[in-house]
């Protein structure tokens, strides 16, 4: 029995919301790893930062102690997988004695 117009519009309308829901799963998986990753490197001296993931393209935002630790948190969250580019607003934190 073939489906209706509405049956298949519903169909359609129901794999879009899946394909959505799959893919803010994936953001979510994508700030996870991201996080976790960045807490356990020791190669990063982070004072604070902020992970949010948007189709796969993850935004870092808020302050390291360094400028080497703005490149090296960039490149930690370049070879996670899922990642499809970085937006890298992270910023060096002024001492406040200066």
């Amino acid at each position: 029995m073939a489906a209706t117009p509405l049956q298949e519009h519903d169909q359609n309308k129901a794999e879009q919301a899946m394909e959505q829901t799959g893919d803010y799963l994936s953001d979510a998986a994508i700030t996870t790893k991201v996080k976790s990753t960045i807490l356990a490197s020791d190669a990063l001296n982070v004072l604070q930062i902020n992970v949010e993931t948007n189709d796969g393209v993850v935004q870092l935002s808020g302050f390291v102690a360094d400028e080497e630790d703005i490149d090296t948190a960039e490149r930690i969250v370049r070879g996670i997988d899922g990642v499809k580019d970085v937006e890298n607003d992270i910023e060096v934190k002024q001492d406040a004695s200066a």
